[in-house]
């Protein structure tokens, strides 16, 4: 399949277009991307939010001190249908979104601060940590998308650092949770430096120590020694004090403002800027991203300070991501989107989509890692996972063909610059519904 501009603002750097966007995009298809930067950050689905999870989350533990099985078992079943509703809420909004370039965006955000909900404490906070920390910051500055990350409940909770209390602290003695380097070492290896980024352990003990105290604005802890700030808390008796030396650096005693200096530095490091450059370009161009690429984009970084759209146009600019060819293999949400975003066939309810992304391996806010998921086609594109996609197409077009035809997607999707040889093939069809999923699982879709 050869892209041209239209089609690449389309499929590569938006979700795929909807009926009469190609029209829209053709006359300036780059113009159409950064019009896109200019609409504010963006509005977030109507996902339950952090301060709701935790006030459930208290009442969770009374019952358990009440040995309430019964409200216990109630609880749980509302967190996984605040689960499934917010997760449907993503689908459904990626969909219909009029500006699927920063759609986009917030995901590639949402995997690179990856977190997991399939542990008990985060079933019901992924869509909170996309509204809270991802979105309000995704057309900002690297530095705020760090630290408001850092701080939410779903990532404190995530990677341990609610519990983590410094091992010279003034609650020390009393307490035998000590210190948790899960979210220190994540922020170094993930989040900003890269694995190859110059740390090395003592730099990740001392990370865990600055950031000891993070943690949630619920307990009796909280209301008599902590700070609040929405759902995240800062408790001074648990922070470990006195200075604490990270990259060569020493961050004097300051409570919380001593984490946030770290990560304020950690965000402006040219390590944290190749990385991110690193994996922009991986996502928008090839696996293996081009050198020339990753340079331009880190110095943008570096030159602005992290300023997120001004890397968002450097991309843009970029010659590297209008190459003519489909190179990205997209994964089975973007696939699922794109599908229907050129169907207008979107089903509302809860399971469909969710069973479809769980039987496709790729369930939402559940990569059971905090890496996230991969972004390279070895991941997505193995016989058996291309079975699945054949056996879900097959279904959807069974349903699709009394009021779609096939070509009629096919043009929705690519427009007069069908591939010729996927328009060959849903002509010679034997059907309708043959069309349609020679269309769903042609290379013209299944790439980028």
């Amino acid at each position: 399949m050869v892209y041209t501009p239209t089609l690449i603002a389309a499929h590569r750097f938006g979700l795929g277009p909807r009926p009469g966007e190609l029209e829209r995009i053709e006359t300036d298809p780059a113009q159409w991307l950064r019009a896109q930067l200019a609409g504010g950050a963006p509005v977030a689905p109507a996902f339950i939010s952090s301060e709701q999870v935790l006030q459930r989350q208290v009442a969770q533990r009374q019952q358990r001190q009440a040995d309430n099985q019964q409200a216990i078992q109630e609880l749980q079943r509302e967190n996984q249908m605040n689960y499934r509703q917010d997760a449907t809420a993503r689908f459904v909004h990626a969909v219909q979104t009029d500006r699927p370039f920063i759609e986009r965006l917030v995901h590639f955000w949402a995997n690179h601060f990856a977190i997991s909900t399939d542990k008990v404490t985060t079933v019901p906070l992924g869509g909170s940590f996309e509204a809270e920390a991802i979105r309000p910051h995704v057309l900002g500055r690297f530095s705020d998308l760090l630290l408001a990350s850092t701080r939410h409940p779903a990532m404190l909770l995530y990677l341990d650092n609610a519990q983590s209390i410094g091992p010279s602290s003034r609650a020390a003695e009393r307490n035998q949770r000590g210190l948790n380097e899960n979210l220190a070492r994540e922020i170094l290896e993930l989040h900003t430096l890269g694995v190859n980024g110059g740390y090395d352990q003592e730099d990740v003990t001392s990370l865990a120590k600055v950031i000891t105290g993070w943690s949630l604005a619920s307990g009796p802890v909280v209301e008599r020694f902590g700070r609040t700030r929405g759902a995240f808390a800062y408790i001074d008796q648990w922070h470990e004090p006195g200075n604490h030396r990270v990259l060569g650096k020493s961050y004097r005693q300051n409570g919380e403002e001593q984490g946030i200096a770290v990560l304020q530095d950690l965000a402006l490091h040219p390590s944290t800027a190749r990385h991110i450059a690193t994996k922009l370009a991986r996502h928008f161009i090839a696996d293996e991203p081009p050198t020339a690429a990753v340079d331009k984009l880190s110095q943008v970084f570096l030159d602005s300070g992290g300023d997120l759209p001004s890397l968002y146009r450097a991309l843009i600019a970029e010659p590297l991501t209008w190459e003519t060819s489909a190179s990205k293999y997209r994964t089975p949400h973007e696939w699922l989107v794109a599908i229907h975003r050129a169907t207008g066939l979107q089903r509302q309810q809860a399971n469909p989509m969710l069973v479809a992304l769980n039987t496709l391996n790729h369930p939402t806010w559940r990569p059971g890692s905090p890496a996230g998921w991969p972004d390279i086609a070895s991941q997505w594109d193995s016989p058996d996972a291309l079975g699945k996609r054949i056996e879900w197409a097959d279904a959807f077009a069974q349903r699709a063909a009394g009021v779609l035809a096939a070509d009629q997607l096919s043009a929705r999707l690519f427009g007069e610059d069908v591939d010729s040889q996927l328009a060959q093939a849903v002509r010679r069809a034997e059907s309708n519904a043959q069309g349609l999923v020679l269309t769903l699982v042609s290379p013209s879709l299944l790439r980028r």
